[in-house]
């Protein structure tokens, strides 16, 4: 009956991943209505689906956690250890319960976007970077900056992948291999770079680097260009670029700001305090790429962005609402 009406599995992977359209909605819902394998198979598919099984895999590990050694402490070690090294006697004794006390220390250990927080809190400048190249490596040990890489544990010890997260320094390169300090073995270690660079695939070769004294700072976004939007979501991004304008206006008026020719700092006037409508294409442009970019990062990052559309019961066609196990109409289960 699928056949019938033309519904592909594709669009029966967004019905049940909550991703389909309102038409692909009703269309699905008709022919659940006359066919008991479709009914049958959407069933296997939602139970997949609240598995996890039938959910992306993210592609970047923004939200992961470092936690390959004891107490799963080896992001919070790697900054200690860095933090010693600079600042010797005046060391803080406690890092693990600063850490904990931040939230950037959780139950799972670091999440990676939380790698580095106790170094910038110690008046280190720190940059986290993606897709990066033992070149990035040497660059940042030239420069005297501290280098905090993200690892599979079991691959970078056993040679073989484990899943583990773990965060280890950089120390040095050279004659083909890379000295590190090792929380989990508490001292240094050394390999070659090809084994090294295997472990480090895992977190799409995710860097944390600091210094005491200001990093060159060279803009390094996550590449999103591999990411697709559908028309929904794309014209989402003019709503989000002129409310991002809004956010932006509402903070400037509320710090004494007021529109002004020309951008005058002691005045405090400002040329964009105007509505959305009255910028100039470059402006508007200025907050479409914000916009855009933001909404394809977070699909990047592994997260479905759908509306929440009123669906139908498949037995009496009646409408129910999302979340709901039994038809209020019918009774039928849902």
């Amino acid at each position: 009956m699928a056949q019938k009406y033309n519904i592909s599995s594709e669009v029966l992977d967004r019905y049940v991943s909550g991703q389909a359209s309102l038409d692909e909605i009703a269309l699905v819902t008709r022919a659940l209505k006359e066919d008991e394998d479709l009914r049958k198979l959407v069933e296997i598919m939602e139970g997949l689906n609240k598995s996890g099984f039938l959910q992306e895999n993210r592609d970047l590990p923004m939200s992961d956690s470092a936690a390959a050694s004891e107490g799963k402490l080896c992001d919070v070690l790697c900054e200690q250890y860095i933090l010693r090294e600079y600042l010797g006697d005046k060391a803080g004794a406690d890092y693990v319960a600063e850490a904990q006390d931040n939230r950037w220390l959780k139950e799972s250990g670091t999440p990676l976007h939380n790698m580095g927080r106790l170094l910038e809190k110690y008046g280190f400048t720190v940059a986290r970077k993606y897709n990066c190249s033992l070149d990035d490596i040497g660059q940042a040990l030239e420069n005297k900056h501290s280098v905090i890489a993200v690892v599979d544990y079991g691959l970078l010890w056993y040679g073989e992948p484990d899943g583990e997260f773990h965060a280890v320094v950089c120390l040095g390169l050279a004659e083909g291999a890379i000295r590190i300090y090792d929380p989990a073995a508490g001292d240094h270690k050394r390999y070659p770079v090809v084994d090294f660079c295997k472990a480090w695939d895992c977190s799409q070769n995710y860097l944390v680097c600091a210094g005491t004294d200001s990093l060159e700072y060279i803009p390094h976004p996550i590449d999103v260009s591999d990411v697709r939007l559908d028309d929904e979501l794309l014209e989402l991004t003019e709503a989000i670029a002129e409310n991002a304008h809004e956010v932006w206006a509402n903070q400037r008026r509320s710090e004494g700001w007021t529109y002004g020719p020309k951008r005058n700092d002691a005045l405090r006037q400002h040329p964009d305090m105007v509505p959305y409508s009255r910028l100039d294409e470059g402006e508007k442009d200025y907050d479409r790429v914000m916009a855009f970019n933001t909404l394809r990062l977070v699909k990047k990052l592994g997260f479905n962005i759908s509306r929440r559309y009123t669906l139908y019961c498949p037995n009496c066609g009646e409408f129910v609402e999302e979340g709901m196990n039994f038809c209020p109409h019918c009774g039928e289960k849902l």
